[in-house]
């Protein structure tokens, strides 16, 4: 049960939804220590099925009946779906790992913080960027920064089309920027445009901040290539961080190390390779919830960064020149 302390049983975890991305879910709570796969919801028998089979536990198309066994489920199941799962989570008293974008409303989002208070539950949003930020130590090199621009580009996958590129793509580092930048978004400009769904799949935009930091956001998930960067201007200097190649290079500083080769984390010992972001991220929602404290990526703050998304689908307007985003 959460709370126990080293020598106890095994966390219970469960993964509910196990489609392409919460595969990878159940992949690495069948490796991580401390924790014990007990089973996979999805609506598809023959998913739950093949991924049981794959990484252990038992296969359910009933959500109540994975939730009889477990203490912890991440909810890895379609954006439109997120509340409605996460919350019948919560009301059987189990903590939620909640994929991004926690929720399709501010509103509901407002109801599943309130209702992980209430029940002293942990809600964790699936932000996994923010833990290699975090070992870069960016909260102390990027102090004050006057502007970032952020590049997230891929071709299409056919994942997440019930939603635009920006609640699935942008909003990693519509997070990203708002850890570093505090304060309120006073003005939007935004250019996007579907191609390959009936939702901006092409996005371009720039957030203006109170304290005056200029954010621009490229994200596309139709393009030719990938691409993940971030270039963040502050008053030491410039930093760059390649996503895809783990790289960080800062104009004063030059190449910056990540602080740990891999992270020893919790009551269980867990270790977990520094590129990993996932298991980073899967590995710190064990601890919070053994350990009773707050997890790196809170309710609220899936709540801003969504809060912030939404507010940049409402701004678009339906023109993009797609070169620039390629």
């Amino acid at each position: 049960m959460p709370g126990e302390s080293q020598g106890h049983a095994p966390l219970r975890v469960g993964v509910v939804g196990v489609g392409y991305f919460g595969r990878f879910h159940a992949a690495k709570y069948a490796a991580l220590e401390g924790c014990e796969l007990i089973g996979v919801a999805d609506i598809d028998a023959e998913r739950a099925a093949a991924a049981a089979d794959a990484y252990g536990g038992q296969p359910f198309t009933d959500l109540g009946a994975l939730l009889d066994r477990v203490d912890a489920v991440s909810v890895a199941t379609p954006t439109s779906t997120h509340y409605d799962v996460a919350r019948a989570c919560m009301e059987r008293g189990i903590h939620v790992l909640v994929e991004k974008p926690m929720t399709s409303t501010v509103e509901q989002a407002d109801d599943l913080i309130e209702l992980a208070a209430r029940n002293g539950l942990v809600l964790q949003v699936g932000h996994q960027e923010r833990f290699f930020v975090a070992q870069l130590g960016l909260e102390h090199l990027a102090k004050t920064p006057s502007e970032i621009y952020c590049q997230r580009l891929g071709p299409f996958t056919g994942r997440s089309v019930d939603c635009s590129v920006v609640t699935d793509l942008m909003i990693h580092d519509i997070d990203l920027a708002q850890s570093l930048v505090r304060g309120p978004v006073t003005g939007v400009i935004g250019l996007g445009t579907p191609s390959v769904t009936n939702h901006p799949d092409e996005a371009d935009v720039t957030l203006y901040y109170a304290n005056g930091c200029n954010v621009r956001l490229v994200a596309s998930r139709a393009s030719e290539g990938r691409r993940r960067t971030a270039r963040i201007v502050h008053a030491e200097g410039e930093i760059e961080i390649d996503f895809l190649a783990r790289t960080c290079t800062h104009s004063s500083l030059g190449t910056i190390e990540p602080r740990m080769p891999e992270r020893k984390g919790g009551l269980n010992g867990r270790h977990v390779l520094i590129n990993d972001n996932l298991g980073q991220e899967l590995a710190a929602f064990l601890d919070s919830v053994i350990e009773g404290g707050s997890p790196m990526v809170t309710g609220e703050d899936g709540r801003r960064a969504l809060e912030t998304a939404l507010l940049i689908e409402a701004n678009l307007n339906p023109v993009l020149d797609a070169a620039s985003a390629r």
